[in-house]
């Protein structure tokens, strides 16, 4: 009885917000109020270190400034291992699409109506940011080949269509949108359907020689960032990972070769 009381004690899931079976299958659920504590908190766990008392611990807020070593990060998710069906997907669509020809990884985050913060003067004309895009892809192309297609990743329906009506040689996994203006992919009731392609999506950006980042500071082309193969100069911090390809415009896209 003692042994069990002690099992049934100890979280199985840290931070404790998470022990709700509710909020696991509907983290949607969850208030956003509580996020820029958790993320402090998250951000200060990882720096200093420390282990916590539970199999399991959740961050689920963008944390790409918790590791600031480039070598760090690197060390860290090298350590991690997509699931299976997951990891098969990659591979099916990395060698039937990436693999003929010199492959430019794009990133748009849009926001699709939703509350975007920081990124949002990077919006403040969407035609301007799809021409940004437009001249990080040449810029891309004239380095690593003229033929290189761009695999697009995007949480946007709206952007998607700009892009592959504009530049040539666009290609795109099939996958669940929300409505023009609806809101983020993450934060509706059906967030869970698009889990797979999300991370599918994620890891295939670091198979691709050339990786476009816009905005550059968007967690979801962190990964790739860090694990892809460089022909730049070593990094030493993630936040060099972020710097605008056109030193003449500060809301330019990274561009990672």
């Amino acid at each position: 009885m003692r042994s069990s009381a002690l099992l049934t004690s100890v979280r199985r899931r840290y931070p404790a917000i998470w022990e709700s079976e509710t909020l696991i299958h509907f983290p949607f659920l969850r208030r956003g109020a509580t996020l820029p504590a958790d993320r402090a908190a998250a951000v200060t766990l990882i720096r200093d270190a420390n282990d916590v008392a539970a199999p399991t611990v959740i961050f689920d807020a963008c944390i790409n400034d918790g590791i600031i070593s480039l070598t760090d990060a690197r060390r860290f998710l090298s350590a991690l291992r997509p699931v299976t069906h997951v990891a098969a997907q990659v591979t099916a669509f990395r060698d039937v699409h990436l693999r003929s020809s010199p492959a430019i990884g794009l990133h748009v985050r849009h926001g699709n109506g939703g509350d975007i913060m920081g990124h949002a003067p990077y919006w403040a004309s969407f035609d301007t940011a799809i021409a940004r895009c437009q001249r990080a892809i040449d810029k891309a192309r004239g380095q690593i080949g003229k033929d290189a297609v761009v695999l697009l990743c995007t949480d946007s329906s709206d952007v998607q269509s700009a892009l592959i009506r504009r530049v040539p040689g666009v290609i795109c996994r099939n996958k669940l949108f929300r409505k023009s203006g609806e809101g983020e992919l993450h934060h509706w009731r059906g967030a869970s359907l698009g889990r797979d392609d999300a991370l599918v999506e994620l890891l295939l950006l670091a198979e691709c020689d050339a990786l476009i980042r816009y905005p550059p500071g968007s967690f979801f082309s962190f990964y790739a960032a860090v694990m892809k193969p460089s022909r730049m100069p070593p990094a030493k911090t993630v936040y060099e990972l972020q710097r605008p390809c056109d030193p003449g415009d500060v809301f330019a896209p990274a561009l990672l070769l």
